[in-house]
């Protein structure tokens, strides 16, 4: 097949030039216009840095424009007619997204109050188009900046707030094997333990501890199949990140065996807010090794959620994470160890059992 690498042919894209397109795997196309600087735009979408594969085809034609409003970078793709396309994340209406479009904005929508119920808790920069003739193209717009996408039956749009940012093409033969590339770009998660797509009960909230044993109790008695019970923030202590509240749940490593021995496992729902509170060891550990998330200049931002005031771990940065962060909580470096190999051993017995039970469903299957 004859390949070459775009030129003339894509050398202004909009306002803005397209300074590189590489071929980064089967129909996975790279477009990178000028101006983009992964310091303002850092990627929190891919799993690593792609790496070339080779010229693009000659027959490539999907190409997206770059321009620029008012120093806001924006990407679009012109669609082919009759094209039907999903995506862009948790967001309210119809599945397919022909003549809608969606902040990219995440919020807590109660009681879908913020623009019409539109914005949910996710948003992903991502569009899937399928073909009548059955093929596919997938578009990823690696950027984190505030955004506006509107996916027009002639054209995507991607308008965001921030700087220049790359977009990636996926061609393909079919929608799955555009999900199966987006895989390849994104990275795929371990298999999960059977019970993790199990019947999960989940509601705001089950309190005190009593209520809990009284719901886990009621499954098993109307022999409704349920492995998991969440549990949601009243647990904690006036909902402080990493507290239980003593006086609903005054022995949790009792309730939990209880749980367990059931057959339930348990899961704790955890706030990425922290409270805002100088007494308060998260919060404390956090500030001490400036952690958080800052503004513009460089002041700890702080947005109100359910404890009051929070501040927000900044994840972005390589040498934050969650235990290292908030390792002054155990009392001693022996005990921040312990806690730490405990959820290595964990991560690495779900993962084990994930690929075991799967394995033994593919070898039953194959019988």
């Amino acid at each position: 097949m004859a390949v070459f690498f775009f030129t003339a042919q894509v050398a202004w894209a909009g306002n803005i030039k397209t300074e590189k397109v590489t071929l980064v795997g089967n129909g996975i196309v790279e477009f990178i216009p000028v101006g983009y600087d992964v310091s303002r735009t850092p990627s929190l979408i891919l799993s690593h840095e792609p790496e070339k594969k080779g010229g693009v085809p000659e027959n490539w034609k999907l190409v997206p424009q770059f321009t620029m409003t008012d120093g806001k970078a924006n990407a679009s793709l012109d669609v082919p007619a009759g094209t039907s396309l999903y995506g862009g994340g948790e967001v309210t209406g119809p599945l397919l997204r022909n003549g809608q479009k969606i902040k990219m904005w995440n919020t807590d929508n109660g009681m879908y109050r913020v623009d019409g119920g539109s914005r949910l808790y996710q948003t992903h920069p991502w569009v899937l188009g399928v073909r009548p003739d059955g093929t596919a193209f997938g578009v990823l717009f690696d950027s984190f900046w505030k955004a506006e996408l509107i996916t027009n039956s002639d054209k995507i749009e991607f308008n965001t707030e921030g700087a220049p940012f790359r977009t990636y093409i996926i061609d393909r033969e079919s929608p799955q094997a555009v999900l199966k590339g987006l895989a390849e770009l994104t990275g795929t998660i371990s298999m999960p333990p059977r019970w993790a797509i199990g019947y999960h009960q989940s509601r705001f909230s089950y309190v005190p501890e009593a209520r809990v044993k009284e719901v886990a109790n009621t499954f098993r008695e109307k022999k409704i199949p349920c492995d998991v019970i969440w549990f949601d923030i009243n647990y904690m202590d006036e909902f402080r990140v990493f507290t239980i509240n003593n006086r609903d749940f005054p022995d949790p490593k009792r309730m939990n065996k209880y749980l367990h021995d059931n057959g339930f496992h348990s899961v704790y729902m955890i706030d990425p807010g922290v409270k805002v509170d100088d007494n308060y060891f998260v919060y404390k550990t956090g500030k001490e090794q400036n952690a958080f998330v800052c503004d513009i200049y460089r002041n700890e931002f702080h947005g109100k959620v359910w404890p009051g005031a929070c501040a927000f771990p900044d994840f972005t940065r390589g040498e934050w994470n969650v235990v290292k962060g908030y390792k002054h909580a155990y009392a001693s470096p022996e005990e921040e160890k312990a806690v730490a190999e405990k959820a290595a051993a964990f991560t690495a017995k779900l993962k084990e059992q994930g690929e075991k039970e799967w394995g033994e469903t593919e070898n039953q299957e194959a019988k």
